[in-house]
């Protein structure tokens, strides 16, 4: 039995079961045990990969995107350029580069990383170290202790990892989904009756078809993040690039999972050792963002958003100057990440803006 799940043991013995959305906290935030703790969880000796780590060519697109949005209120002189969940960083280091391309862009931005992982922190600072030799990078815990000023943001698969509330409907109502120990004291789902008025946080249409045994999830972490980021982009301009695995209609079913080494696993067996994630619910981030000040396009599908902003023609492009066994490598990886039946229809791209600048981009009005 591993430290952190002696832990979590001795918690529930102790509170009773715990939040399904409780349980992820402590299997990926733990200060010393948790699953982000850990060195190499990203990349292909990781437990999963994600997309700027399988093309150079995707943050390039994100990088050019950014800029592009820049370019169009007007190119600030002070713009905070920011990543949450910034990985290995791969994606911004990748955007960074893109950016030194457009003139003056890079001058204008000072960089913001939110992360709360030690170990990715020195991973980010080694690879920026590498790549860009003394380059200034403030890290943060949280969003709200960017500076002010107008803020160009990126998430790449980050809200899909924020710990989510999942509630199961009952003859009675519905209940709140927690993990508990069994009688042998194995860790196990179990469930706590809500009170009736919970119902108000379910929406009509969904608790209406909601049948015995089906499950709702809520994240209230992600709607808390996306009201606090699209408030400061209502109030000082600028925007946001959303990527992540997830759903454009708010439905029920259980999308808790578990990966380790590129694998699905039990999401109560060996907790820290596996990557624990539920899809993101664009409708409710769509919905929330749509409060403030701000204008929401999408969400659309990855790989309509990466095709309609030339992935296509710059893969051709690099891949005419590579030796064929790269170029063929290459040429597989944008079609991974464009594949209608693979990462291209299952990632999302949704894009906040001041509601006041130019529609962004690669959306459609």
């Amino acid at each position: 039995m591993s430290p952190l799940e002696a832990y979590i043991k001795r918690l529930i013995k102790k509170m009773g079961p715990i939040p399904v959305s409780q349980y992820m906290s402590l299997v990926l935030g733990h200060a010393t045990y948790g699953y982000y703790q850990k060195q190499n969880p990203l990349g292909a000796r990781g437990d999963f990969i994600t997309s700027p780590e399988i093309s150079q060519i995707f943050g390039e697109i994100c990088g050019m995107y950014l800029a592009s949005m820049w370019q169009q209120i007007g190119r600030p002189s002070q713009t905070r350029l920011v990543e949450l969940g910034p990985g290995r960083g791969t994606l911004i280091s990748d955007i960074l580069r893109a950016a030194s391309c457009v003139p003056n862009f890079l001058k204008s931005l000072s960089i913001h990383l939110v992360e709360t992982s030690r170990a990715l922190r020195t991973q980010q600072e080694n690879l920026l170290k590498k790549k860009f030799g003394k380059i200034e990078v403030n890290w943060h815990m949280r969003i709200d202790q960017i500076p002010e000023g107008p803020v160009l943001l990126v998430a790449n698969e980050f809200f899909d990892a924020l710990p989510a509330d999942q509630f199961v409907k009952t003859p009675t109502g519905w209940s709140l989904r927690c993990v508990g120990l069994s009688k042998v004291d194995e860790l196990t789902f179990s469930e706590r009756q809500l009170d009736q008025n919970f119902e108000l946080n379910i929406p009509f249409n969904i608790g209406e078809a909601a049948k015995i045994g089906d499950i709702y999830e809520i994240c209230f972490p992600a709607h808390q993040v996306i009201k606090e980021l699209s408030k400061r982009i209502g109030e000082n301009g600028i925007g946001a690039l959303v990527i992540d695995y997830g759903h454009i209609q708010a439905g029920l079913g259980d999308t808790l999972q578990a990966v380790s080494s590129h694998k699905y696993a039990d999401p109560l067996i060996f907790p820290g050792d596996s990557d624990l994630t539920t899809h993101v619910d664009f409708s409710a981030l769509q919905r929330i963002a749509a409060l403030e000040s701000t204008r929401v396009s999408g969400p659309i599908n990855q790989g309509s958003f990466l095709e309609s902003m030339g992935i296509i023609e710059r893969t051709m492009i690099l891949a005419r100057n590579m030796p064929l066994n790269r170029s063929k490598d290459f040429v597989t990886a944008t079609k991974r990440l464009t594949e209608p039946k693979g990462m291209g229809s299952l990632f999302k791209v949704m894009v906040i803006t001041n509601s006041q600048q130019p529609a962004p981009p690669g959306f459609s009005l």
